[in-house]
């Protein structure tokens, strides 16, 4: 097993979401959510309509509530996404 750290794991959990994407033909956005719950980090590298799904967002804000900076506008402004960052993090100086 690789265990990898920082820009090289998210290239390669973006890239192993690639790869599952062209396996599973119209199931993107499922794809995508399947590596933001492997990867909160995965969400900084979702095309912009994925960064609006609130599935996929709140998948990540699951596991990191700094994952909500990289939600869209629309979701950052939403109650309840702001909430479910704020109780999952106390590091959520960065958002």
């Amino acid at each position: 097993m690789t265990i990898l750290s920082g820009a090289a794991e998210d290239a390669a959990c973006v890239a192993r979401a690639t790869e599952l994407a062209a396996a599973l033909p119209g199931s993107f956005t499922a794809t995508v959510e399947a590596a933001v719950r492997q990867n909160w980090r995965a969400l900084e590298h979702a095309a912009e309509a994925l960064r609006a799904d609130k599935e996929v967002v709140l998948a990540a804000v699951a596991q990191h509530g700094s994952a909500l900076q990289h939600a869209s506008e629309a979701l950052k402004a939403d109650k309840e996404f702001v909430l479910a960052a704020v109780a999952n993090e106390e590091s959520v100086n960065d958002i």
